[in-house]
Formats: C-alpha cells, sequence, structure tokens
C-alpha cells in the first residue's frame, strides 16, 4: 500500500523503516542497549502492532547528537602544570613513573 503525500508517493514502511535487530547491528549496540535508549525516550521508534521500528535518519540524528568531537575529548585530557601552564604529558603524571 503506498501512501500518497505532497512530494508524490511514499514507499511501503519495510522500505524505510527497519526492525529492532537491524537498528541495533547497525549502532553496533546490543538489542537490550538499544532498548534502554528507546525506554529513555532518547531514540524516536514507531510501534506498528508488536514490532519496533527505526527510522535511519533517526538513527544518525542520535549519532550526530552524541559524537564527542576529537579536539573537546582531547583537551579534556590535558593537564596543565600550575607553576609554568604548560600542559603535562599523560606520563608525567601522578600515574606514571621513570622509574619503575
Amino acid at each position: 500500500m503506498n501512501v500518497t503525500h505532497n512530494h508524490g508517493p511514499l514507499p511501503n514502511v519495510s522500505e524505510i523503516l527497519i526492525d529492532e535487530r537491524t537498528a541495533a547491528r547497525r549502532l553496533s549496540l546490543s538489542t537490550r542497549s538499544l532498548c534502554t535508549l528507546r525506554q529513555k525516550g532518547e531514540l524516536p521508534f514507531v510501534k506498528v502492532g508488536l514490532k519496533t521500528l527505526y527510522d535511519p535518519a533517526d538513527l544518525r540524528a542520535w549519532v550526530d547528537r552524541t559524537k564527542v568531537p576529537a579536539a573537546a575529548k582531547r583537551a579534556a585530557k590535558v593537564k596543565m602544570d600550575g607553576a609554568t601552564d604548560h600542559p603535562v604529558r599523560e606520563r608525567d603524571s601522578i600515574y606514571w613513573s621513570e622509574s619503575g
């Protein structure tokens, strides 16, 4: 059954929505983790009878919203030396010892 929209006919639902297992695989998550995201309201879904379906565009939007930029991640790890205001290398921290 095709539904007509202002922009022409829409494809069948099975062509635009994906099932839970496929969505989890595309996100490299378990189906349980996907279910948790859905229950928290972090990921939109469509319920058709007993089936839970996802729009691939919503998966992409979720990835974009939760993506951590490389520069921000790196900046969060940089420690500053209070005496010189220079970044401290990770191996110079108290967790790394040159002597062993």
